[in-house]
């Protein structure tokens, strides 16, 4: 995994997305965020929930002296989809 190659390269490595998922192995962090809901609750704002847990692990990064990699995991082009009435 590319997350394993970076990471024992010395790279600070983050998943933003679903910690138990195959893609999120060999991180040394794994943020969850939500991005499943249901009819009800439409519309969900996926991408913006996924903002507010990565920006802030995105600006840790940022702020100490190694090299990083962080994975976005977006699951706004993916179903189901919950658009607002009409």
């Amino acid at each position: 995994m590319l997350s394993e190659l970076l990471r024992d390269r010395g790279y600070d490595t983050t998943c933003v997305g679903f910690s138990g998922n195959p893609s999120s192995r060999g991180f040394h962090t794994n943020l969850d965020y939500r991005a499943w809901s249901n009819w009800d609750e439409r519309p969900l704002d996926k991408a913006l929930d996924l903002n507010r847990v990565a920006v802030p692990e995105l600006e840790r990064l940022l702020d100490r002296d190694r090299p990083f990699f962080i994975l976005p995991r977006h699951m706004e082009p993916h179903a189901p989809y919950l658009p607002p009435d009409p």
